[in-house]
């Protein structure tokens, strides 16, 4: 209850701080503590002269906020955003802005509007902050850090920096924000801000142009080592239009004597002059190996470092997995079991890793309708990888399930640095990678 009373004033209070930062230039959030101070100091004007440096600010900040009631100005933007950007790389893209005043227009600023950070009730509320069990009581009660942690994720830890200008009329001047997305996930931005700052340097006037457009950020991708996995063409049936549209064709058979109703197409012309009679080329339907990559989505009571590194693995595998010769069906469960399946001219990898740039974790619950799924699948799939971010006895179950089944089968752990030691692994191929040796762990397999 008390935190559920903690949340209305933290979405004020970050609020409030929002429009602060964007209204004050830094040397303007300085004059407005050194205001407050000298306001407190300067109360007695007999005992101090700290109330005129209050007047002298009050003054300048009065002058400020009515000159920014006079920017006026008609802008043109187009903002060009790369289709796709990866998880703790640094990407660019670029805004056109063009006045369409009769003015020069100089000691302008660009400033992006990022959709709304502020976390739901319900996230702030769930979702914890990775390794908050660490922090000490004070914290654990108050959430202020999971609030600081809920906000930088739903900004992808993006906060690009505003961008000075100068126009000239008919113009069009192109300035690039070059910035790192630290998260995974789906970025969104509202608008664009033209600031101007007023000739004391301490507040900005805003004109907001709307410019709402999205982009993916996908999951971090690791160097992963080769699987070796039956590639054989044994299982799935690919039929004459999916075998023509990645240019294979129907396997040669045999031949045989025509029969009344046989397409025209398959007669063996040559045949038919030695012969006499029309014969007929038989071919069979071509098959194709189908893989599957299992991801775990359960994050575990200790937050979610372990899952975002299953997520990595998972994009890791999808790009590396040849899928020229096979299916890749990429099964995962929130609130229901998805697969999706890419390669043999089904769906693109891109469109798999869309998927993980989006999946959320699930609670434990969910696990039996993944489970219960991967084993009505089991007996069509040439090749297993499962990644998992928790270990407990229904996993383990699927494990040995999946082993007794007879097709390939590898399966990637990521647990704490300290717990690695303590699966319980025995006749299982179980790779356990530590949370915080992942690159290591991956190439020494």
């Amino acid at each position: 209850m008390f935190q559920r009373l903690l949340f209305p004033f933290y979405s004020l209070f970050s609020t409030l701080n929002y429009r602060f930062s964007l209204r004050f230039t830094q040397e303007g959030k300085f004059c407005s503590g050194l205001l407050f101070a000298s306001a407190v100091i300067g109360i007695d004007t007999r005992q101090t002269l700290a109330y005129q440096i209050f007047t002298l600010l009050l003054a300048i900040f009065l002058c400020s906020f009515f000159y920014s009631l006079f920017f006026r100005g008609n802008f043109r933007v187009k903002r060009t955003l790369p289709q796709y950007a990866t998880a703790g790389k640094t990407f660019t893209y670029k805004i056109d802005i063009e006045t369409l005043g009769n003015k020069q227009e100089k000691g302008l600023e660009i400033i992006e509007v990022l959709r709304d950070q502020r976390p739901t009730l319900n996230e702030f509320l769930n979702r914890k902050e990775p390794d908050e069990q660490q922090r000490n009581i004070f914290d654990r009660i108050f959430l202020f850090y999971r609030w600081v942690w809920l906000m930088n994720k739903n900004s992808l830890g993006i906060n690009p920096k505003p961008q000075a200008v100068a126009l000239l009329p008919g113009n069009v001047i192109t300035v690039s924000f070059e910035v790192t997305a630290s998260l995974r996930g789906k970025l969104e931005f509202q608008g664009i801000y033209i600031a101007r700052k007023d000739p004391f340097g301490l507040f900005r006037a805003l004109i907001k142009i709307s410019q709402v457009q999205s982009m993916l950020v996908l999951p971090e991708r690791f160097i992963v080592p080769n699987i070796p996995m039956s590639g054989g063409r044994k299982d799935q049936l690919g039929g004459v239009t999916l075998a023509s549209s990645v240019g294979d064709s129907e396997e040669f058979y045999s031949m045989r004597d025509y029969v009344h109703g046989d397409p025209v197409r398959n007669i063996d012309w040559k045949s038919w002059a030695k012969t006499g009679k029309p014969i007929i080329r038989e071919y069979q339907e071509e098959f194709f190996s189908r893989k599957a990559l299992i991801l775990d989505t359960y994050s575990g009571e200790k937050g979610e470092k372990n899952f975002e590194i299953a997520v990595s693995i998972a994009a890791s595998y999808v790009v590396s997995i040849e899928d020229q010769e096979s299916l890749l069906d990429l099964m995962f469960v929130e609130e229901d079991v998805y697969c999706f399946t890419s390669g043999r001219n089904t769906a693109h990898k891109s469109n798999a890793l869309e998927l993980l740039a989006g999946v959320v974790p699930s609670n434990n619950t969910a696990f039996p309708l993944l489970s219960g799924s991967v084993k009505k699948r089991s007996s069509i799939l040439n090749g297993i990888i499962c990644v998992f971010s928790h270990w407990d006895k229904e996993r383990k179950e699927l494990i040995q399930f999946l082993q007794s089944s007879g097709s390939p089968l590898k399966v990637f752990l990521v647990v704490e640095e300290d717990e690695k030691n303590k699966i319980d692994s025995k006749g299982l191929n179980i790779t356990i990678i530590g949370n915080n040796s992942i690159r290591e762990c991956l190439l020494n397999k």
